[in-house]
C-alpha cells in the first residue's frame, strides 16, 4: 500500500479506539443477536471465537505495554554492560515474537467466524466452489472476495497481501526456528526477522512505510500499522455480518451494553486523568498520524 493509504487506515483505527476498547462493540453486538442461517450449535462456536478475539487482543496490548516499558528502561539506562545490553535486546525480541503469534491467531479466529456466518449465504454453486478449495488461505481469500463484492464501501483492506506477509514471518518464527533480532538502537526500537542461517529473507516484500535499509523494521511503524489494519479489517467484516447476514434484534439487544466497550478512564480527586492499557496503542497511532 502507498504511505497515504497506510495513514488513512491508521486514522480509521485511531477513530475507533479513541473512545472505546477495540474489538468489543462488534463482538458484543454479534453475541447478543440472531444471525440468519446459522445453526444453533454454531452459536457457541461463534461465542467462543469472539471471546478469544477480545482476550488475545487484550494480551497484545498488555505485551505492547511491556515492550514500551522494557525499551524505555533500556534507553534510559546510562551504564549498561555488554551483557545487560544484549539481555535487553534479546528480551525485546522475545516480546515482539509473541505479537506475531497472537496476531496470526486472531486472523484465524476471524476466518472461522466468517466461515460459519457466510457459508449459509452462499448459493449452491458458490458452496460447491468453496468445498472444492483445499488450502485454508485460499478459502479465506474466497470469503473475503465475497465480502468485498457485497459491501458498499471502500474495501482496499479486504485483501490478503499484508496478511500473507505477516503469516510467513510468524511461521518462520514458530515453525522454522527463525528469530526476531532487535538491534541496540536507542533512538528507535528496530528489529528484523532472521532465518536460522542468518540470511535475510529477500523473497518477502517490504513496505517503505516501516522498512529501513537492509530490511530493518521500525517497531512502532510496523506494529502500529499492522494492528490498525487488523482493527479496520475486523470492523469491516463485522459490519458486513451485521448488515447483510440479517442480524435480528431480540429482547437482550434492548439492554445498554455501552459500558462494556466505552473507555471510561479514571479521574482522581485532583482532576488528573489516568490512562489505561490501550493508551500505548493510541499513542503510537497518534504519532504515526502526525509524523
Amino acid at each position: 500500500m502507498k504511505i497515504n493509504e497506510n495513514i488513512e487506515i491508521i486514522k480509521k483505527a485511531h477513530t475507533i479506539i479513541k473512545n472505546e476498547y477495540a474489538f468489543r462493540r462488534s463482538t458484543i453486538y454479534i453475541q447478543n443477536s440472531f444471525l440468519e442461517g446459522v445453526k444453533e450449535e454454531n452459536y457457541k462456536k461463534i461465542d467462543n471465537k469472539l471471546k478469544a478475539i477480545r482476550q488475545d487482543f487484550a494480551k497484545i496490548v498488555v505485551m505492547m505495554n511491556v515492550i514500551d516499558k522494557a525499551y524505555s528502561r533500556y534507553v534510559n539506562e546510562s551504564t549498561l554492560s555488554y551483557d545487560l545490553d544484549n539481555e535487553a535486546t534479546e528480551e525485546l525480541g522475545c516480546f515482539i515474537e509473541y505479537l506475531f503469534a497472537k496476531y496470526r491467531v486472531m486472523l484465524e479466529y476471524i476466518y472461522q467466524i466468517m466461515e460459519i456466518c457466510i457459508l449459509p449465504k452462499l448459493n449452491n454453486v458458490e458452496q460447491n466452489e468453496y468445498k472444492g478449495i483445499r488450502k485454508i488461505n485460499e478459502k479465506y481469500e474466497y470469503l473475503l472476495r465475497y465480502v468485498a463484492e457485497n459491501i458498499d464501501e471502500d474495501n482496499n483492506i479486504l485483501n490478503m497481501e499484508w496478511f500473507q506477509n505477516i503469516r510467513k514471518d510468524r511461521n518462520f518464527i514458530i515453525h522454522d526456528g527463525a528469530t526476531c533480532l532487535v538491534f541496540g538502537d536507542k533512538e528507535n526500537l528496530v528489529f528484523k526477522v532472521m532465518t536460522t542461517d542468518a540470511l535475510d529473507k529477500e523473497e518477502f516484500q517490504t513496505d517503505e512505510f516501516y522498512s529501513k535499509e537492509n530490511g530493518i523494521i521500525d517497531y512502532e511503524r510496523y506494529w502500529g500499522l499492522q494492528i490498525a489494519k487488523l482493527i479496520v479489517f475486523f470492523e469491516t467484516i463485522m459490519k458486513f455480518l451485521i448488515e447483510t447476514c440479517s442480524v435480528s434484534s431480540n429482547e437482550n439487544n434492548q439492554m445498554d451494553f455501552t459500558y462494556l466497550w466505552e473507555r471510561n478512564k479514571l479521574v482522581d480527586e485532583n482532576g488528573t486523568v489516568h490512562g489505561d492499557k490501550q493508551d500505548v496503542l493510541e499513542n503510537i497511532l497518534e504519532k504515526l498520524i502526525n509524523m
